[in-house]
């Protein structure tokens, strides 16, 4: 073979050489295209599933504020309370509670959803008791609140929670929504 490639005209020799050449640069580059085009795809589904997450994020969370919202503003009308629950689950479900700002809205999240339940609470009636109660869960206002009775104290607690919270989603989604765009730059 070597003896065949000598007994070639010089030109016969460059242009062999210059075939190989192009050969090896193009298996290469299908080779890198291949690999890129796999690390894009993985890159955009990951990308895609992300922002699906975040839109569903605030739209769960826009229902949930609004049925919150609603208690606050007429607190004798009745709310789905399985509605209320099942969009506490799908909220606490897209968190992460490793992340120190997402384990604030979840707490935030079930101390709206348990203040919401203890303002049906009919054993409930000494103020004493709701302190104690309050206080297993972590919410401590207590202390700070000028108490009427338990229903309106109640009321003026989740007012400050529901701020908190609404507060808290709102700047974990835009910061969410930054981080998708900054990757997606690069």
């Amino acid at each position: 073979m070597f003896q065949s490639f000598v007994n070639l005209a010089d030109a016969q020799k460059i242009s062999l050489i210059t075939t190989l050449i192009t050969a090896m640069v193009a298996i290469a580059t299908l080779f890198f295209t291949i690999k890129i085009n796999r690390n894009t795809v993985y890159s955009n589904s990951v990308t895609k599933e992300r922002i699906e997450s975040m839109k569903n994020l605030k739209i769960n969370s826009s229902k949930f504020n609004g049925l919150i919202y609603n208690f606050l503003t007429n607190p004798e009308a009745p709310i789905d309370r399985k509605e209320l629950y099942s969009l506490k689950n799908l909220i606490e479900y897209q968190l992460n509670d490793t992340r120190s700002n997402e384990r604030e809205l979840l707490i935030k999240i079930n101390n709206l959803v348990s203040i919401h339940d203890y303002y049906f609470d009919e054993t409930i009636t000494q103020y004493s008791d709701l302190k104690m109660e309050l206080n297993k869960k972590g919410i401590t206002y207590t202390d700070q609140l000028i108490f009427i009775n338990n229903k309106r104290f109640l009321l003026c607690i989740l007012k400050i929670e529901f701020a908190l919270f609404e507060e808290g989603i709102k700047k974990h989604i835009k910061s969410e929504w930054d981080k998708i765009k900054s990757e997606v730059k690069f």
